[in-house]
């Protein structure tokens, strides 16, 4: 059977179109650049009529590719939202889909699951979801051996580090980020995995930059050119920069400047990068599911 499973997020909205042979045959893969626009607590109502639109042209794509089962779950900014029920209840008038909402725990066990159907991870590995609303911390050998939820997501953490989002990232940035997580995960060694929507348009803006360059490996020298090229300049200019999002421009410095402090943290000087994020869990375990 075809699944759709719809991965509401505080950033982006994404949609994976799969079925099960064994391992799982992608059918299609689809991302609306939507941020659920979370302010003191509360989604905006004037959100919801372009949030739902955006689900439903998922929707539609997901059956037009022949889905008979779908699955919408959100994540961190539903979570937290202090009008998470009415959010919901409209989403489902709206859409027609029930939205289930993930509890930390479920959302880092969901991807620690997605890590599974990547062939490139075998070993031991500590993998971070780095999304718009929370960090998740999931350690992995051969299967998820333990799996944690942070509220350190990028969107969060730019409020806090780079309030005056138009300017430059502040050159503290990248020290407080450090701090922050030192004194609020529990410690870790490499090797590390990203699963991240910015470090695959980091990934993507390197390439552009220089094409010899891997595409699915982050160093600590790609990222310090990144944070050059990008962190330095106010907001105005990141939005001419080729490849990268006008919607993702703001929060990309803190995103950067994240990606290294984790590496720091680590003692590793490179990453690999891996799409086989929450939406590939769900859908793993809906097809494994007896």
């Amino acid at each position: 059977m075809i699944n759709a499973v719809i991965d509401v997020g505080s950033g982006t909205l994404k949609c994976l179109v799969a079925e099960w042979n064994g391992k799982i045959k992608v059918l299609r893969e689809s991302t609306r650049e939507v941020r659920l626009g979370v302010e003191e607590g509360c989604i905006p109502t004037e959100k919801f009529t372009e949030v739902f639109e955006a689900i439903v042209s998922l929707i539609d794509e997901a059956r037009a590719c022949g889905a008979k089962q779908i699955v919408a779950v959100a994540t961190s900014a539903v979570r937290d939202a202090s009008n998470q029920a009415d959010f919901v209840k409209a989403f489902e008038r709206a859409t027609g889909v029930p939205l289930r909402v993930l509890s930390g725990q479920e959302e880092a066990d969901a991807i620690g699951a997605g890590l599974l159907c990547d062939p490139d991870i075998g070993g031991h590995c500590v993998a971070f979801d780095i999304g718009g609303g929370s960090l998740e911390r999931i350690e992995f050998d051969q299967r998820p051996l333990s799996a944690e939820s942070f509220p350190l997501g990028v969107i969060r953490l730019a409020r806090r580090f780079h309030p005056n989002i138009q300017d430059p990232l502040p050159r503290n940035a990248f020290g407080e980020i450090r701090a922050l997580l030192k004194s609020t995960l529990p410690p870790y060694k490499g090797p590390l995995v990203f699963l991240s929507g910015s470090a695959y348009i980091l990934l993507n803006w390197l390439q552009s930059q220089d094409a010899s360059l891997p595409t699915n490996t982050l160093t600590d020298a790609s990222l310090a050119l990144a944070f050059s090229k990008i962190a330095t300049l106010p907001l105005s200019e990141r939005y001419k920069l080729p490849i990268i999002p006008k919607n993702r421009a703001d929060v990309l410095p803190t995103s950067i400047a994240l990606m290294q402090a984790l590496m720091d943290l680590a003692g590793v000087n490179s990453v690999h990068c891996s799409r086989y994020n929450l939406k590939y869990g769900i859908t793993y375990n809906l097809c494994k599911r007896p």
